[in-house]
């Protein structure tokens, strides 16, 4: 939260009004041959600037060091950051050490501030730990308070927000709370990158391309002006897979081809899968199924993750039954559904591979059900709509076929107004 690094204003009338309630003193008692009464109340409640001279001895009589404070709430102040830090870093360990350490700390501070700060990075540690729950019971406290947030608080508290909204697969309403991140930021004259990245990455998620490549580039130039290469490497990705989209291969190619050289020197064995599994996804938009599949092949050998290596192996599948290999797709569309099976971690793949498991086994009317009843419902709930345009065009042909012309129309109907939802 680099906007918010030197905002820790100490609210030291807080402090002193805090630590005299808790010593049962009343205002006269603290003030007694300090100052007056009133001076002390306006001091309390942040009315007046009070010379230092009269806050080091109200403080004494609390039995504080004005120095002391000082320095535990700048020093907290930057621990706070180091661990967002750590945080956009994915550096998991330092991020886990940091929540314990301040968890600790944070119990003995007063300043509103700096609490403030420590729960939105605790949000961000949430998110970060897929811990959905824990986020939205912070989202529901800062609603509450967010007309006492400065600007900067409320551009990163809508940032989180729509994080979260996006992890949810609520993509529309995220790119709402972001854009109400952008509009404070513009104000402030600010650009946060991690903003721009996730507005980059929600509009890749929605398949608008070119929204993607206009945030894609923006975050980009950020983040390599900072020398964030992990970050660089995620927003060449998403560039990547819209030029793909927008059949601008030769760009596309470009980026892959950056990143696997990237991630070969640094030694990123899931970076380099992912990059495999899109040169493979640029082939099979292309129409070359030969090299879609040697590149599906290679990146199998990276992808440790399950749900990273069953998406690649049903991309792998669907370009042996284009080529007409029978025997080989279903072989791999067998081996992801035992593992779906055993492992139910993403049902969007169970239903793809079993729609492609009817389809290649001939059962065109078990498939048609399966579609309409189970596929499409699922499917239009979720933001996959290039899937579901898909089932919309596979379930008109195969009426056509039928000569159901009328149920044929609606589904291409369908087809051709999704499409135009995620061509922008």
């Amino acid at each position: 939260m680099y906007i918010l690094g030197d905002n820790i204003d100490i609210d030291i009338g807080m402090i002193i009004a805090i630590n005299r309630q808790q010593k049962g003193m009343t205002q006269e008692e603290l003030s007694k041959g300090i100052c007056s009464v009133p001076y002390l109340s306006k001091i309390e409640n942040n009315k007046i600037t009070a010379n230092e001279e009269i806050i080091v001895l109200l403080l004494s009589r609390l039995g504080l060091s004005y120095d002391n404070i000082i320095s535990e709430q700048k020093q907290l102040n930057e621990d706070i950051l180091a661990w967002y830090q750590a945080i956009i870093d994915r550096d998991t360990s330092q991020a886990d050490q940091y929540a314990h350490s301040l968890s600790e700390k944070i119990e003995f501070i007063e300043n509103i501030n700096l609490v403030i700060h420590y729960k939105l990075t605790l949000l961000r540690y949430h998110l970060y730990k897929n811990q959905l729950s824990s986020a939205l019971e912070l989202i529901d406290y800062f609603t509450k308070i967010k007309g006492k947030l400065t600007n900067g608080q409320l551009l990163y508290f809508y940032c989180f927000y729509g994080i979260y909204l996006c992890m949810n697969q609520q993509y529309e309403e995220g790119i709402q709370k972001f854009e109400m991140a952008k509009s404070i930021s513009d104000k402030m004259r600010y650009t946060e990158p991690e903003l721009i990245y996730y507005l980059a990455l929600t509009y890749c998620h929605l398949y608008r391309p070119s929204l993607t490549l206009i945030y894609g580039h923006q975050a980009l130039e950020l983040f390599d002006s900072s020398s964030y290469y992990l970050r660089s490497i995620d927003c060449q990705m998403m560039i990547g897979i819209s030029y793909v989209i927008i059949q601008q291969f030769h760009q596309a190619k470009y980026y892959f081809d950056n990143i696997l050289n990237i991630s070969r020197k640094l030694k990123l064995p899931d970076i380099i899968g992912k990059a495999l599994h899109n040169l493979g996804y640029l082939y099979t938009t292309k129409g070359d199924s030969s090299k879609a599949i040697d590149y599906y092949l290679k990146s199998l050998n990276y992808e440790k993750d399950e749900l990273d290596y069953l998406t690649t192996t049903y991309y792998l599948a669907k370009e042996y039954v284009l080529i007409n290999d029978i025997a080989s797709a279903t072989k791999w569309i067998a081996d992801a559904l035992e593992r779906l099976e055993q492992s139910p971690i993403a049902e969007h793949l169970l239903h793809k591979f079993y729609c492609l498991h009817l389809e290649i086994s001939g059962k065109e009317e078990e498939l048609k059900i399966y579609l309409e009843q189970t596929v499409i419902p699922f499917f239009e709930k979720t933001y996959d709509w290039m899937y579901l345009t898909d089932c919309y065009e596979k379930l008109a042909d195969m009426y056509a076929k039928q000569f159901f012309y009328k149920k044929s129309s609606h589904y291409y109907q369908l087809a051709n107004k999704k499409r135009k939802q995620y061509i922008i």
